[in-house]
């Protein structure tokens, strides 16, 4: 069964050597934007930080119409730049959801308390978020978990390469990662990309992947998407044995696998 939708329509400008693309909007006039306003959620609190599950009454009952998944050990100004983006464009704003998945290890010289390391975490990205965003923290509907790198080989608490290793793990699309609460339509985004105009999730939910083309190429770097998707499955399946035989054609459109 496919495990996860995963929606990935952005401009990536990364390349071999990441740079980023801000939005050309100033972020005083997307915080401006009529279309971007969300009913406010009162914390009872001025010092309100990202919990650890959703906050907004709305997800909660109807649960989110798409979760954004952003996985980062440190949220720097590009992140916060992409994010920013995804507010500004996703609809509907008022179930969208965001997952930040990162580390907290950097402030264990701040305290040897793993609660006051994660607020301590949680108020940075807070501060560094621009105003869409943090629209959307302050309405509930993101939230913030610690990654554990060494569960899914990552390189290290402030290294997340690959990425890949930990999509391909189907151990991660589980509980341990995702609430009840969550969408299984997944909008995955990097520091290195934005959304570039409007996206309404509702009209991709028949599609199970959408992603930047694959160069027809073989090597190290790249290796060719059709041939590549045998080895994809085994890596998925990681250390399972007897690993399923990888589907045909016919199985995948058949919904059936």
């Amino acid at each position: 069964s496919v495990l996860s939708e995963t929606l990935s329509w952005t401009k990536d400008v990364g390349g071999d050597s990441p740079q980023f693309y801000a939005p050309t909007r100033s972020s005083t006039s997307l915080s401006q934007s009529k279309n971007n306003t969300l009913s406010s959620y009162t914390t009872g609190s001025t010092n309100f930080v990202i919990e650890k599950y959703y906050q907004n009454p709305q997800v909660l009952r109807h649960g989110c119409s798409v979760t954004v998944l952003f996985v980062d050990p440190e949220f720097g100004e590009g992140s916060m730049w992409s994010l920013e983006s995804v507010a500004d464009y996703i609809h509907p704003k008022e179930t969208t959801c965001f997952l930040l998945q990162t580390s907290i290890c950097q402030y264990a010289g701040q305290s040897k308390d793993v609660d006051t390391q994660y607020r301590i975490k949680a108020e940075v990205i807070l501060k560094r978020s621009k105003p869409l965003f943090r629209n959307m923290i302050h309405s509930g509907n993101v939230r913030m978990t610690v990654l554990n790198y060494t569960k899914y080989n990552l390189k290290s608490c402030m290294n997340f390469f690959s990425p890949s290793y930990l999509l391909e793990n189907y151990r991660y699309w589980g509980p341990d990662e995702f609430h009840k609460t969550d969408s299984d339509l997944i909008l995955l985004t990097q520091s290195d990309a934005v959304l570039c105009h409007d996206l309404n999730v509702d009209q991709w939910r028949d599609v199970a992947w959408v992603g930047a083309p694959w160069k027809a190429s073989t090597g190290k770097q790249f290796w060719h998407f059709c041939s590549g998707m045998p080895k994809a499955w085994k890596q998925f399946h990681g250390r399972s044995r007897p690993v399923p035989p990888f589907p045909t054609e016919e199985e995948i459109c058949s919904n059936t696998v």
